[in-house]
């Protein structure tokens, strides 16, 4: 699956770690921030091609992380009254446009 479609396992395995803590959010919101995720991901291998660094496991690791970072964020800002937005901005902007913000 890595090969062939990159985007849809990132896409599943955010929606599995959304699950893992019982967060549901719309098709859209997912899938936009699966982009956001998606050109980060993308961004950094064609630098660490440039860089002639990297490889395979280094791409998988960095995919997991970006999506794991960004899960246990969404996690954190749902569940949590007093939150970090630093960094997260894009996350929180597409939250907030599908009315998914704090509880």
């Amino acid at each position: 699956m890595y090969f062939i479609s990159p985007k849809a396992l990132m896409r599943r395995s955010f929606i599995g770690t959304l699950l893992h803590f019982n967060i549901r959010l719309p098709d859209q919101a997912v899938n936009e921030i699966v982009e956001y995720i998606y050109d980060i991901y993308y961004k950094n291998k064609k630098i660490d091609k440039i860089m002639n660094r990297g490889g395979i496991n280094t791409n998988m690791e960095r995919m997991l992380d970006l999506i794991q970072y960004e899960a246990f964020f969404i996690k954190d800002y749902l569940s949590s009254a007093y939150m970090i937005n630093s960094g997260h901005e894009t996350v929180v902007g597409i939250l907030e446009k599908y009315n998914h913000s704090k509880r």
